[in-house]
């Protein structure tokens, strides 16, 4: 357990029956940390963060004070990837249903700090709800670690450029690299090697 705040769960609609039968929120909250998940309330108006009590865990935070608004939560985020978030939440317009708008980005997060060497890939996934003058008011969303899959992607953009025995450049791309420098040193009138 983490001393986080939790999201309220209550307004959450369900076709599931009351009673014995239907799931409580601690069985959601382990489902939720199997696949590195948690969700986060966020109002835009003061800035207050509400998580699901798993965020910490999920997260790799310990200090509950570093996910309390939107402010501290962004200071965790890769100073590089700072833009993605906002802009991904700032692009969202109102589009009439009640549920709200949805937005979808990736980006990492730095759990100990930004000098921390520690990082995590995380997928953002949410709803933003707009007052009656269209501005944003309130964020739902779910936060997802991605760490494996950013690898795997890293990994294979890495194969599509390298010999796997080697390591080194392969043909193909070694063929586009020095095309490269040969044009840039005929462009500029320099000598070139290879």
């Amino acid at each position: 357990g983490s001393a986080l705040s939790q999201v309220p769960t209550g307004d959450v609609a369900s076709t599931e029956p009351r009673g014995a039968d239907r799931h409580d929120d601690a069985g959601l909250i382990d489902l939720l940390s199997a696949m590195q998940t948690t969700a986060y309330a966020w109002d835009l108006e003061t800035d207050a963060l509400t998580w699901q009590a798993n965020a910490g865990d999920v997260l790799g935070i310990r200090n509950p004070a570093l996910l309390a608004t939107g402010s501290d939560f962004q200071f965790l985020i890769a100073p590089e990837h700072v833009r993605l978030r906002q802009e991904a939440i700032a692009s969202v317009k109102p589009d009439g249903s009640r549920s709200g708008a949805h937005y979808s980005t990736q980006y990492r997060i730095t759990p100990g700090g930004r000098r921390s060497e520690i990082s995590l890939w995380i997928e953002d996934h949410g709803r933003c709800t707009f007052g009656a003058d269209g501005r944003a008011m309130s964020v739902r969303g779910v936060l997802r670690v991605v760490d494996e899959k950013q690898r795997e992607e890293q990994r294979l953009l890495y194969r599509n450029d390298h010999d796997e025995l080697t390591g080194q450049l392969n043909r193909t791309r070694l063929t586009e690299a020095t095309s490269a420098v040969l044009e840039r040193a005929e462009r500029n009138a320099q000598n070139c090697a290879f």
